[in-house]
């Protein structure tokens, strides 16, 4: 999926293009971001000084400046080693269950023999939520979760947005799922 689109299904998965979302922790805007990650991030300058947290919620463009530059953050961390896909996968998982939850997952996955480099069998032992955040975003939930996500988008950016289109000719295969089924209740 184009960074582009990743961007955009990862928002979709975090706040069905809500901009005014809150999380049950706390989190907002379109991109779900939490207070302390708006805090570690702000001091990096992944928008600018005098941003307050409550500015995400009023300004998508701003809310997914920060969602990109903490997604290329995550991307170039120390701990994010692998092949293209893995590392978006990573990437994608710490972002939903924080870098630290991740980490100490990929280490015990590690000690298990489970390749963390060149495989996506890490995913699977990852809780449910963190689990389908993964695959729905890289690789396509089932029909209902891409029927509402291209019904939600068509509506977000029905004015000729800044967004692109999924490519249609991209398919997303359960097959490219390993152990995985949208009913697994792990």
């Amino acid at each position: 999926i184009p960074q582009d689109s990743l961007i955009n299904r990862q928002q979709f998965n975090e706040s069905r293009f809500k901009s005014d979302a809150v999380s049950e922790d706390g989190a907002t805007s379109i991109a779900q971001i939490m207070p302390n990650t708006f805090a570690d991030g702000l001091a990096k300058g992944y928008v600018p000084k005098g941003t307050k947290y409550e500015d995400l919620a009023a300004d998508d463009a701003l809310a997914e400046k920060f969602q990109v530059a903490y997604m290329k953050d995550l991307l170039g961390r120390d701990w994010n080693k692998g092949s293209a896909k893995v590392k978006r996968a990573k990437s994608l998982a710490a972002y939903n269950m924080g870098p630290t939850g991740l980490v100490n997952h990929l280490n015990a996955e590690k000690r298990r023999g489970v390749d963390i480099y060149d495989s996506l069998d890490w995913v699977d032992g990852l809780g449910k939520e963190a689990r389908e955040y993964v695959f729905n975003i890289m690789l396509g939930g089932d029909k209902e979760y891409e029927d509402e996500y291209n019904r939600e988008h068509a509506k977000k950016f029905k004015e000729g947005g800044v967004k692109k289109e999924i490519d249609p000719t991209v398919e997303y295969s359960t097959q490219e799922r390993p152990r995985y089924s949208p009913t697994d209740n792990k």
